[in-house]
């Protein structure tokens, strides 16, 4: 009898230590789903506060820097006048055009920058074609010459595929 009360008691010390850890683990994981949550909710704020503050402030446009945009072009895709008449429309005060056309001859992308050129001729833009050996890497030897023709210290260089959002509503 002296050894089932021991037995008992053991078990009972047993089912404490389980429910004492079971219950530790249960505060450790409903801590964390708390910190995570109140983590994510507060970030979400910060950051859409962020957004909403950058959109309502004015532009001050008298202070920004020009910008030399450099446009490597190989080829011709479907959307390319669209990706490239919204760098023509640019909401931006000062900046140029600098289209780098790989095929020195005969690009297919050439008639339609020309015609973009044409038709907002507001906007400074230059081709450059053709590419200069100045590494192994062909998209820098593509670009270098309109790097090197570039006006403005501040270049931005795009690729073709990108379309711009930051747009002049009307020209």
């Amino acid at each position: 009898s002296s050894r089932e009360m021991e037995e008992l008691n053991d078990l009972g010390s047993f089912k404490l230590a389980a429910s004492a850890g079971s219950l530790l683990v249960l505060c450790f994981y409903a801590v964390y789903v708390v910190v995570h949550v109140t983590a994510l909710k507060f970030g979400k704020r910060w950051l859409h506060s962020r957004t909403r503050a950058l959109q309502s402030r004015p532009a001050d446009r008298t202070n920004l820097p020009p910008v030399s945009i450099i446009k490597p072009i190989i080829g011709f895709d479907p959307n390319l006048r669209v990706n490239l008449e919204t760098f023509f429309r640019l909401d931006y005060p000062n900046y140029e055009l600098l289209f780098c056309l790989a095929e020195s001859d005969a690009s297919p992308s050439l008639p339609l920058v020309t015609q973009l050129m044409n038709t907002y001729p507001s906007v400074e833009a230059r081709v450059f074609q053709g590419i200069e050996m100045v590494g192994v890497n062909p998209k820098i030897n593509n670009m270098i010459s309109a790097y090197r023709a570039a006006k403005y210290d501040l270049l931005w260089i795009c690729d073709s595929a990108i379309l711009s959002k930051c747009l002049r509503t009307a020209d």
